[in-house]
C-alpha cells in the first residue's frame, strides 16, 4: 500500500494469508541514542522521517512480524496502544497513515491540519511517537483517514500502515526463508554475497523502479521499469498503452484489482518470462492494466510481492540498488486461482463469495456471488489459523468439500482445486 498527494491504492485479497517471522534491529548506536536524519544520502532519497531511538544494546533483538491477507503486519505502540500495522515500499512516503475505526479514535491524536487521501478527507498529526518492540521513531507525522473513506472489511485487521519510517532509516533486509527481517543503519552494512545487484532508479511519486526484460508467449521481448511494489499483491503488472510491444494474451481473464479509493480495471494473463539480472522465472502470472490513469498510482508497471518472495531481498535505498538471492521457494509455480472463487471474511466467521470465474470449479458447482463458505472439509472457518486456508487451496489436484450458505438453505459441494489460467 502506498500514499502520495494524488492518491493511495488498496487491494482486498483473494484469501487470508499469515506467516510468522520478525523483524532484526542491528544497531550501531548506545543504549537509548538519538539518532537524526542522515544528511549524507538524504539528497538522493530524501531526509529520513523525524529520529529513533534503540531501548536496547543487544544487537540484533528481534520484532516479530507476519503476513496478513497478503501484507505485511506487525505490532506497534502509539501513546501506549498497541497497534496491527502494515508495511508497504511501493512509494517512500514520510507519513504514518492510520484508518479510522473506534481503536484509532482512542489513540489520542492531536490534529492540526487536514489533507486529502484521494477523493477522501483526512486529519494530521504532525508529532507522534511510535514504538516497535525496542525501537522509539519520534517526530513522525500521522494521517488519519475519515470514516467515508472506509469500506467493509477492507481494513479488517490493520489499524494502519508506513513505509520510510523504515526504509530511510534502514538498509531493510528481508529473508523469506527465515521469515524474518533486518533493519541495518547503512553505515553499517556491506554486501559480500553471491546475489544478483540491480540498480534502482527514481519512478513516480517518490518510487523506486528497476530495468527487467519481459517475454511474451508470442516471443516478444522487450524491456520494462518496473516499480518495486511489497504491496501490489500480483507477482507482476504491465500496461497494454504503456509499452508498444506489450499486449494482452489470448486467454487472458478480465478482473479488477482496485478495492479502496480508485479501482482499477485490467485482465489477469501470464507472460512467458521474466529476467532479473541473472535470474530467470519462467510462465509468470501477470495483471494487464490499461495506461488510462496516469494521474494516480496505478499508472505504473509493478514488481509485486508474490515474485519478490521466489528471492530473499536487500532494499538499499541509499545505493540505489536492490540485491536477490533466490529463495527456497524460487522454483515453485505461480499459482492464480485453483476454485474459481474470489472471497473475503464476513466479519462473522464465514467467508462471503465476491466473485465466481466462468468455467471453473466454483462455477460448475453451482456456487453464486454472495454465498457463505461456513466450512472447509467439515472444519468451520473460523477454526482455521491464518494462512492455512491459503495454504489448504495451494494443492492443486486435490478435492475439497465445501459446505455453502444461501439465504436458509445449506449444502455441500466438492471442488477439484484446478488453476484456472
Amino acid at each position: 500500500m502506498r500514499i502520495d498527494s494524488h492518491g493511495i491504492k488498496l487491494i482486498v485479497p483473494i484469501v487470508l494469508v499469515q506467516l510468522l517471522g520478525s523483524f532484526t534491529i542491528i544497531q550501531a548506536q548506545s543504549n537509548e541514542k538519538k539518532n537524526a536524519p542522515d544528511t549524507k544520502h538524504a539528497y538522493e532519497i530524501g531526509a529520513p522521517p523525524g529520529t529513533y531511538r534503540v531501548l536496547s544494546e543487544n544487537l540484533g533483538d528481534t520484532i516479530p512480524f507476519e503476513f496478513y491477507r497478503n501484507k505485511f503486519r506487525f505490532k506497534a505502540q502509539i501513546n501506549g496502544k498497541d497497534c496491527n500495522m502494515m508495511l508497504d515500499s511501493g512509494s517512500l512516503w514520510d507519513e504514518l497513515l492510520f484508518f479510522s475505526s473506534p481503536k484509532v479514535d482512542s489513540i489520542g491524536f492531536r490534529f492540526t491540519d487536514e489533507t486529502s487521501i484521494g477523493m477522501t478527507q483526512a486529519d494530521v498529526d504532525t508529532n507522534i511517537s511510535i514504538r516497535v518492540n525496542n525501537i522509539i521513531f519520534d517526530q513522525q507525522k500521522a494521517i488519519v483517514s475519515r470514516y467515508e473513506s472506509n469500506r467493509p472489511n477492507l481494513w479488517e485487521g490493520f489499524d494502519g500502515q508506513f513505509s520510510a519510517t523504515f526504509f530511510k532509516h534502514f538498509v531493510v533486509k528481508i529473508n523469506f526463508d527465515e521469515s524474518n527481517i533486518e533493519l541495518i543503519p547503512p553505515e553499517a552494512f556491506a554486501y559480500s554475497g553471491k546475489g544478483q545487484e540491480l540498480a534502482m532508479k527514481a519512478g513516480p511519486f517518490n518510487s523506486r523502479t528497476i530495468a527487467a526484460e519481459v517475454e511474451l508467449f508470442d516471443r516478444t521481448a522487450t524491456t520494462v521499469d518496473l516499480l518495486v511494489d511489497l504491496g501490489w499483491l500480483h507477482p507482476l503488472n504491465l500496461l497494454i498503452g504503456g509499452h508498444e510491444k506489450i499486449t494482452l494474451p489470448a486467454n487472458a481473464i478480465a478482473g479488477g484489482f482496485g478495492s479502496g479509493f480508485f479501482d482499477q480495471k485490467g485482465s489477469v494473463g501470464r507472460v512467458k518470462g521474466i529476467r532479473l539480472g541473472k535470474y530467470v522465472l519462467k510462465d509468470v502470472l501477470t495483471a494487464f492494466t490499461m495506461v488510462d490513469q496516469k494521474a494516480n498510482v496505478f499508472g505504473n508497471s509493478m514488481l509485486g510481492l508474490p515474485l519478490l518472495q521466489k528471492f530473499n531481498v536487500i532494499f538499499d535505498y541509499f545505493n540505489n540498488r536492490i540485491i536477490l538471492e533466490p529463495s527456497n521457494s524460487y522454483d515453485e509455480p505461480f499459482i492464480f486461482n485453483t476454485t474459481g472463487l474470489e472471497f473475503a471474511p464476513d466479519g462473522h466467521g464465514n467467508l462471503i463469495v465476491r466473485k465466481v470465474y466462468p468455467n471453473s470449479p466454483a462455477s460448475e458447482s453451482n456456487i453464486e456471488v454472495n454465498d457463505l463458505i461456513t466450512h472447509i472439509d467439515g472444519i468451520a472457518i473460523r477454526e482455521f489459523k491464518p494462512g492455512e486456508i491459503k495454504a489448504l487451496l495451494m494443492n492443486e489436484g486435490e478435492n475439497i468439500k465445501l459446505s455453502i450458505q444461501r439465504e436458509n438453505q445449506s449444502r455441500e459441494t466438492r471442488l477439484k482445486l484446478e488453476d484456472i489460467l
